[in-house]
């Protein structure tokens, strides 16, 4: 009892260890936003925050550390591709980067990634050049014939929906519960046959 009492109070001070950074985590990005709104450089921001939030003792330490925050440009990016492939938010990040209208802009709300947040800041918009599109073109192009086609089946869709009113499935169509847990693989399932 005594060892389950000590193993509950680890896992509760881990828990607890772990929604404090995640706090602090935030309340650090949403204060280099408020920073970058205000004018001052985001890597400037960061440093005199990181500063500000280490006692003296740890600093120099904590400013070395791998996971410390950090500063990073991604390369150009399209519309269609993630600037951060961490990201857990429902919109895109290169949507809320193409919203924003003037360069140094700043998102107004934290990125949630895997580790914990991205402040997005844009720093242009430019338009590709001939020789940037010639020498990227065909993916350039299939990402836009793939949105076209995701665009005209939306239409498609929406205007059949509109016409015909609400959409009820045939139930002959709908996998059944036991479907889920079947396997797809022949070979499988016959294995499954012959081992039960």
């Amino acid at each position: 009892e005594n060892q389950e009492n000590l193993l509950k109070e680890y896992f509760a001070s881990q828990m607890a260890r772990a929604a404090r950074a995640e706090t602090a985590a935030k309340v650090f990005a949403e204060g280099v936003i408020a920073a970058a709104q205000k004018g001052e450089k985001l890597q400037d921001a960061v440093d005199r925050l990181s500063k500000e939030n280490v006692i003296d003792e740890l600093q120099e330490t904590a400013l070395e550390d791998e996971e410390r925050p950090a500063l990073e440009i991604s390369r150009a990016f399209t519309i269609e591709e993630n600037p951060i492939p961490t990201a857990q938010s429902e919109t895109s990040p290169a949507v809320l980067a193409f919203a924003l209208e003037e360069d140094d802009s700043v998102h107004p709300q934290p990125i949630v990634t895997r580790t914990g947040f991205a402040v997005l800041q844009l720093k242009e918009k430019e338009l590709l050049t001939r020789e940037e599109f010639e020498k990227d073109a065909d993916r350039i192009i299939a990402q836009l014939q793939s949105r076209k086609a995701e665009q005209v089946l939306e239409e498609h869709v929406a205007e059949a929906v509109s016409r015909l009113g609400t959409v009820i499935m045939n139930p002959k169509y709908i996998p059944d519960e036991s479907a889920k847990d079947s396997s797809s693989n022949p070979a499988e399932k016959s294995e499954k046959s012959a081992g039960e």
